[in-house]
């Protein structure tokens, strides 16, 4: 029996063998995708939705007979140009699927039905076949899995390390498929290291790849890794921090000097320079200070936009007002981010 659960993920259950009235054959899930298959043997693709999406599971049957597919859902079989390939499409919810092997070669090799009670799957009662794996008891073994970290961190750099699958029961477990889904599931990439069949403590990895979004946000989305145990596949939290966006062009400024003297004759030119990428906008100059009545200015500087290596002047002007000592601020406003640039006016 094949059994489907809520989250569109199968189970071979019972017993890898199938006991007929014609005989025993065995289900192995394909991991390869074969579509050239033995004369002697059957492929069973088995397509159903996972988390919305329609995939593909695949079974090599190991007889080459005619086959009734019993379905506790709506399906049909799509034509297949091979002839030992029968695609069984479920196309409603549905919980299970039953293979059994019949003798009727009057109709088709392969027919289904949609059932309201799935037939039971028959306990194995030839001797001859092999169990899947030696458990305690003697009977075939059950599987069991661990997958470590629950979280993996990535980064513009890479991720944090590798998710670990381990076998940890006594039956093969059997990793068939793995995806990765979510909101920004395109930013993370798996590799299929893992899609194997894995002994009694037997190990695999995944290696997981993280390219940042071109919004510069932060992403997230979720591991899936499909396996043969009953109930929902395991899942890993996909974490990836926010791209390093590079800094776009920017406008620089020089002025010299940073301290201006003057006398009662004259002061100092400034000197604007534009040194960034962009160009730099002087957007105003004022002087502030106590004794800002005693300067004044001419300046070709305001208003003006200055590309890469161009300068512009501002100079200071002096007029005494009686003391012998003053001092005050010229400030340049211009379109950098952060405060004004500011230099010291000094007369005597």
């Amino acid at each position: 029996m094949f059994a489907i659960d809520e989250n569109g993920n199968i189970d071979v259950s019972a017993s890898r063998d199938l006991v007929t009235p014609i005989g025993t054959f065995t289900i192995s899930e394909s991991v390869a995708l074969p579509r050239d298959v033995p004369s002697d043997r059957t492929l069973m693709i088995l397509r159903h939705k996972v988390a919305g999406e329609l995939k593909d599971a695949w079974f090599t049957l190991l007889a080459a007979v005619n086959l009734h597919f019993s379905v506790d859902g709506a399906n049909r079989l799509v034509p297949q140009a091979e002839e030992n390939v029968a695609l069984l499409e479920v196309t409603g919810p549905a919980t299970g699927v039953v293979a059994e092997a019949t003798d009727d070669d009057s109709g088709d090799r392969f027919e289904s039905e949609q059932v309201e009670v799935l037939p039971e799957v028959p306990e194995d009662t030839d001797p001859s076949a092999t169990p899947d794996d030696g458990g305690p008891s003697g009977g075939p073994g059950e599987p069991g899995i661990e997958v470590t970290p629950e979280t993996l961190s990535c980064d513009d750099s890479g991720c944090a390390g590798t998710v670990t699958v381990e076998s940890t029961g006594t039956g093969t477990l059997r990793v068939t498929s793995t995806e990765i889904i979510g909101p920004d599931a395109d930013a993370f990439s798996v590799d299929a290291g893992c899609e194997a069949e894995l002994p009694p403590g037997g190990q695999c990895t995944l290696s997981v790849g993280y390219v940042p979004l071109d919004s510069g946000e932060a992403a997230v989305a979720t591991l899936v890794i499909h396996q043969n145990l009953s109930g929902p596949a395991n899942e890993v939290n996909l974490e990836g921090s926010a791209g390093t966006t590079p800094p776009g062009p920017e406008p620089g400024i020089a002025v010299t000097p940073e301290t201006v003297f003057c006398t009662s004759s004259a002061c100092q030119p400034v000197t604007v320079e534009s040194t960034g990428d962009d160009p730099l906008a002087v957007t105003s100059v004022e002087i502030v200070g106590s004794d800002a009545a005693a300067f004044s200015y001419t300046s070709d500087c305001e208003g003006a936009s200055l590309p890469t290596g161009a300068r512009c002047v501002v100079t200071p002007e002096y007029t005494p007002q009686g003391g012998t000592e003053a001092t005050a601020t010229l400030v340049i406003h211009h379109n950098l981010a952060g405060p004004a640039t500011e230099v010291t006016l000094s007369a005597s």
